[in-house]
C-alpha cells in the first residue's frame, strides 16, 4: 500500500506493508492449525478404532466382543509369545533357552479356524491348536490358554493361564496353572508387552478347551450348520431322495373270444376237356 503525503510543492510516496499479504498470511497460519487438529484427531481414531473386551465387560456396552477382528489377533498372539519365552513349561527353566518342544494353545471360543491359524503361525515355535488328539484326557501336553482380553485403541491387557511345572500337581493329582496378566502396548507399531503381574499358583479358572474342529470355518458356519449345509447340497444332486416309479401307461390286455373258423368255400372246378377218339 503507498500513501501520498503532500510537502510543499513536493509529494513523496510512503510505502507501507499491505494489508492483504498479512490476511493470507493469517489464513495459512489458521488453515494449517486446522489440519494439524483434524490429522491429530485422525491419527487418535486410528489408533483407537479397536476396542473390544472378552469376556464381555458390563461398564463397556461400546465394546464388541468379537476377538476375530484386528487387532485382538495380534495382542493375543504377543502375548502368548512372551508368556511361552518367560515361563516354558519346563521343571527347571534356563534363562535365554528357546522351548522347542510341543505344546497346546487354547484360544477364546469365538475364533474362526483361519483366526486361530494366523494366531498360530504368529506365535511360532511348536505350538499346535486344540484338537481332539492333543487335548484329549490322556494328553500330556503343556497347554497356554488366553482367558481375557481388553483392547482399548493402542492399549491391550491379556491374561495366559499357564501350566506350572516346578511345583508339580496338587492334592487331586491335577497340573497346576498360573494366571499372568499382561500390558501391551500398540497402535501404529507392532504390539509389545509392558508389563506383566503373576497372580497366586493355583488359584486361577482354567476355561474349557475349544477344539480346533468344532470352531466356525472362515464363512462363520458352525460345523453343525457346515454338515447341514452339506446335506442340502447333497439332496439337490440328480437322482438324490426318494426315487418315485412311474407309472405305466400301457393299457391293461383284455380278454379276448377266440374267433370261430371262417368256413372257406372250395373253389370250382373247371371241366376237363376229353379229347375224341
Amino acid at each position: 500500500m503507498t500513501s501520498e503525503l503532500n510537502i510543499g510543492s513536493s509529494t513523496t510516496r510512503q510505502h507501507r506493508p499491505g494489508r492483504g499479504r498479512a490476511a493470507v498470511s493469517r489464513a495459512f497460519s489458521l488453515a494449517t492449525a486446522g489440519a494439524l487438529m483434524i490429522g491429530a484427531g485422525l491419527l487418535t481414531a486410528c489408533a483407537g478404532h479397536g476396542y473390544s473386551s472378552w469376556p464381555e465387560v458390563n461398564n463397556w456396552d461400546s465394546a464388541g466382543d468379537d476377538m476375530n477382528v484386528a487387532p485382538s489377533p495380534e495382542a493375543m498372539a504377543t502375548a502368548l509369545r512372551w508368556t511361552i519365552r518367560r515361563f516354558p513349561p519346563v521343571a527347571n527353566p534356563e534363562l535365554g533357552r528357546e522351548y522347542d518342544e510341543p505344546l497346546v494353545i487354547n484360544l477364546p471360543p469365538m475364533l474362526r479356524q483361519n483366526v486361530a491359524e494366523d494366531v498360530l503361525r504368529r506365535v511360532g515355535g511348536r505350538a499346535q491348536l486344540a484338537t481332539a488328539s492333543n487335548s484329549g484326557p490322556d494328553s500330556t501336553l503343556p497347554t497356554y490358554h488366553v482367558s481375557r482380553v481388553l483392547i482399548r485403541g493402542a492399549n491391550a491387557e491379556v491374561e495366559i493361564i499357564r501350566p506350572v511345572l516346578t511345583i508339580g500337581s496338587n492334592a487331586g493329582g491335577t497340573r497346576l496353572y498360573q494366571a499372568v496378566r499382561l500390558d501391551l502396548l500398540g497402535g501404529f507399531s507392532p504390539w509389545r508387552v509392558t508389563g506383566h503381574q503373576s497372580l497366586a499358583v493355583g488359584q486361577a479358572s482354567v476355561p474349557p478347551v475349544t477344539l480346533m474342529e468344532n470352531r466356525a470355518d472362515a464363512s462363520g458356519f458352525s460345523p453343525e450348520e457346515r454338515r447341514a449345509r452339506e446335506q442340502r447340497l447333497r439332496d439337490q444332486l440328480p437322482g438324490a431322495g426318494t426315487r418315485h416309479s412311474t407309472p405305466s401307461t400301457a393299457q391293461p390286455a383284455v380278454n379276448e373270444v377266440p374267433a370261430e373258423p371262417r368256413a372257406v368255400d372250395p373253389a370250382p372246378v373247371e371241366p376237363r376237356a376229353v379229347d375224341p377218339q
